[in-house]
């Protein structure tokens, strides 16, 4: 019997895609079941560790915002969410307005929908899948980060929508991939990172993707700019979560901050010596390990591109310190190349899968870790696997960036 499953788990012409989407749906079901036999879907959703609220209310709060700027109102001062003001996104996000499905009326068929794409984009993007991938891919899917921004129907979810197409359907193009990129970063400041996606393929037209990543980077720096005082505002709104539910590289100062009871004007010098410790440490590591470790292979394709992507926009998001852990699911798009990477990286592809795997279920491994050590010292599990994880990202961007860099100058030199 065991011989006959370990066959069939090993049987490269089956695609176990059926797994991680199979599991998706038991996991929806067991919340569909808890809201109609146990009263609310809270009473299954508090094990799950996704926080449970009134579903989509992230979602919500964004539709309520843009209900007020197609009546002509100030979308910061609608009464959203229990009767506050919680819109705080920027006031592009109006350009919405202009579709009439589009209302808070709809905010629950519209999050049905997200929920829908999103898994359905996933499909085609990870392809066919062995075995292991498949279960990978199943602990990633309805681990507690990605399944917090399904339930609050959060508006990174349509971000990852809009960059999917990036991989799925226009990666050859880099104008496109870049104006995809440059509309996502004027949503939201961070998907900027995945500028870094443009740059893949370096032999072909490097002067042209060089001077299209300047033109982008110009054309947000001016939007920025002309938009500042909504940003500022939208700023102030945002919450800095450091805790629960949360990673970024804010989150290590902001707790010996609050550990020792630093005062706010001292505290800038602890975020300034975490920074400057961090960056000397980095270096430190990168001069050690470069010489000693390869560069894995960035396959010039849709998975390289994306891989790219989803990179950029983790090591962006950490560098902003703050982000609920939902903004994880953009790591997604790395997946399908570091799990592409040989037996010559198996070590690095092992770090990287589960440092994501790790941090993804943070929520639920944190109460665990909770009941041996003080709570509050237990955040140090996801302030450490931040800081592993961008270290890891930044060093393979890092190399690819040397490698282009020496790569072009071989060229100049011998033409």
């Amino acid at each position: 019997m065991f011989n006959s499953i370990k066959t069939w788990a090993i049987n490269d012409k089956i695609d176990f895609r059926f797994l991680p989407f199979s599991l998706v749906l038991l996991y929806i079901l067991a919340l569909l079941c808890s809201e109609f036999f146990l009263g609310s879907y809270a009473v299954i959703g508090r094990y799950f560790r996704i926080y449970p609220i009134p579903y989509f209310v992230d979602l919500e709060i964004l539709l309520c915002g843009i209900d007020a700027i197609r009546e002509g109102t100030n979308p910061y001062a609608a009464l959203c969410f229990e009767r506050e003001a919680y819109f705080n996104y920027p006031y592009i996000w109006g350009f919405l307005s202009i579709f009439p499905f589009i209302t808070a009326a709809n905010h629950i068929y519209i999050g049905l929908s997200l929920i829908i794409l999103f898994f359905l984009s996933l499909y085609f993007f990870i392809g066919k899948l062995c075995f292991k991938h498949a279960l990978f891919y199943a602990a990633i899917f309805v681990s507690p980060a990605v399944m917090l921004g399904l339930e609050r129907g959060n508006s990174d979810v349509i971000i990852f929508l809009t960059l999917m197409l990036i991989p799925l359907l226009v990666y050859k193009s880099k104008i496109l991939s870049s104006i995809l990129i440059l509309c996502t970063s004027m949503l939201k400041l961070f998907p900027i990172g995945a500028l870094i996606g443009v740059c893949n393929n370096p032999q072909k037209n490097l002067t042209k993707s060089v001077w299209l990543f300047i033109g982008v980077v110009i054309s947000f720096l001016i939007y920025i700019y002309l938009t500042l005082d909504s940003i500022i505002q939208v700023s102030d709104k945002t919450p800095r979560p450091y805790k629960e539910a949360s990673y970024g590289l804010g989150g290590m100062p902001s707790f010996i901050v609050s550990f020792f009871k630093v005062s706010a004007d001292q505290s800038k010098w602890y975020f300034l010596g975490f920074t400057l410790l961090g960056l000397m440490l980095f270096l430190i590591i990168f001069k050690y390990l470069n010489k000693k470790v390869s560069l894995p292979k960035i396959e010039q394709n849709a998975k390289g591109s994306a891989y790219l992507m989803g990179s950029g926009i983790f090591l962006m998001t950490c560098l902003i310190g703050y982000n609920w852990e939902y903004r994880l699911i953009f790591l997604i798009f790395t997946l399908p190349q570091i799990l592409k990477w040989g037996k010559e990286f198996r070590i690095l592809k092992i770090a990287f899968l589960f440092a994501f795997l790790l941090l993804a279920w943070c929520s639920l491994i944190l109460p665990v870790v909770g009941l041996l050590i003080p709570n509050g010292f237990a955040y140090f599990i996801t302030y450490l696997l931040t800081m592993v994880l961008f270290f890891m990202h930044l060093f393979v961007i890092l190399k690819l960036g040397l490698k282009i860099l020496k790569h072009n100058l071989n060229l100049k030199l011998f033409k």
